[in-house]
């Protein structure tokens, strides 16, 4: 993440705390590794919206084409993340 988004680890760190306290975003660590992911898919509706208001140019945010379908990635319904 660092060296896509040009950030320091610890400003990177600090921000995904604050989203994962708010509920957006849900982690799986697996041994050094953490895993983020939208908690809801319904985000990148709203991320998409805002871009179109704002009327930046900024590349488009698109769910992620792979699902994940360990039973931690999967929500109660059975449905696993995208």
């Amino acid at each position: 993440m660092e060296a896509h988004l040009g950030l320091r680890q610890a400003y990177i760190s600090q921000q995904l705390s604050v989203l994962r306290e708010a509920g957006l975003i849900q982690d799986r660590r697996d041994g050094w590794n953490i895993f983020y992911r939208a908690a809801d898919e319904r985000i990148y509706d709203v991320l998409s919206t805002m871009r179109q208001i704002t009327g930046q140019e900024l590349p488009e945010v698109m769910k992620p084409e792979v699902v994940c379908t360990c039973p931690k990635c999967s929500t109660q319904d059975g449905v696993g993340s995208k």
